[in-house]
């Protein structure tokens, strides 16, 4: 859009400009008195489809102007009623919305960034809780198979001492997977933020267009 903007202005520059010559040509046949008619005519013709032109390319961008403000007034709290004015308090509300997408995107970055590291150690956590659990599962169950005594005098104590321990082990498996789940939740709400900006930018650009 800001480009856009840019381009009205140097259209209507080089109308200003070449209007400004022709009026400099006119006033040059004017003060001499033996010109032509047919000169005069010609130039009279040239001068009037260039103020048609300008007059249009300003009513043009006037309007283009006129419709944001329409649009969007809050945008526009505090600013004169004066064209050139408004397009200026809209470049620059352009240029800060830019800035802070780009830091909203930084942010975005560096919080997935470590998010995902978390996640990785997490991970890692898990594997070795659950590689640990199937161990110690394995060596106490071939504990008991090879326990000298009868399996009616081992001690209850000791049964209940195992399963214990696999319990608190099983327990802390659990709680890994619940804030493996939690950090998932945070790196999706952070997607979800970012790509709304990403259509809330979208939006006004299409918008202001």
């Amino acid at each position: 859009m800001e480009e856009r903007l840019i381009n009205y202005e140097n259209q209507i520059q080089n109308l200003i400009h070449e209007r400004t010559n022709l009026l400099e040509e006119i006033q040059k046949h004017t003060s001499s008195p033996f010109q032509t008619t047919d000169h005069e005519k010609s130039t009279d013709e040239k001068l009037l489809k260039i103020n048609t032109k300008l007059k249009r390319a300003l009513q043009t961008f006037k309007d283009k102007i006129h419709r944001i403000v329409t649009d969007r007034p809050d945008l526009f709290t505090d600013v004169g009623e004066e064209t050139s004015e408004r397009l200026d308090h809209l470049i620059v509300t352009v240029d800060c919305q830019a800035v802070q997408i780009d830091l909203l995107k930084t942010e975005r970055d560096e919080l997935e960034k470590h998010l995902r590291s978390q996640i990785v150690e997490l991970q890692s956590s898990l594997d070795a809780c659950r590689y640990q659990i199937e161990n110690e599962r394995q060596i106490k169950t071939q504990q008991l198979v090879n326990a000298t005594p009868p399996s009616d005098d081992i001690s209850r104590s000791m049964i209940e001492n195992y399963e214990k321990q696999i319990h608190q082990l099983q327990q802390k498996l659990s709680h890994n997977d619940e804030e493996r789940s939690l950090l998932r939740e945070r790196l999706n709400e952070v997607e979800l933020e970012f790509r709304k900006t990403l259509d809330d930018r979208q939006s006004t650009t299409n918008m202001y267009e």
